[in-house]
């Protein structure tokens, strides 16, 4: 079912850059506000208000932020 998500696609190209900066550069809150506010802009602008499973790739992107961040 989530093949066909737009903001799975644009979150999982997003995730590689993500990855990078949070091993690269551990607990920055400059490079974890940017993609925090990244992946908030990501959800707005390809989030799909008729269907519900379209929210599950932003809240998991957002939630992943806080965790390789912070709980390393």
């Amino acid at each position: 079912m989530l093949l066909s998500l737009l903001p799975a696609a644009f979150i999982n190209f997003f995730d590689t850059f993500k990855n990078y900066l949070a091993y690269k550069y551990k607990q920055n809150k400059t490079f974890f506000i940017f993609l925090l506010i990244s992946y908030i802009v990501i959800g707005f602008l390809t989030v799909d208000l008729n269907n519900y499973l379209s929210f599950i790739p932003i809240f998991n992107s957002i939630l992943s932020v806080f965790l390789i961040f912070y709980f390393k």
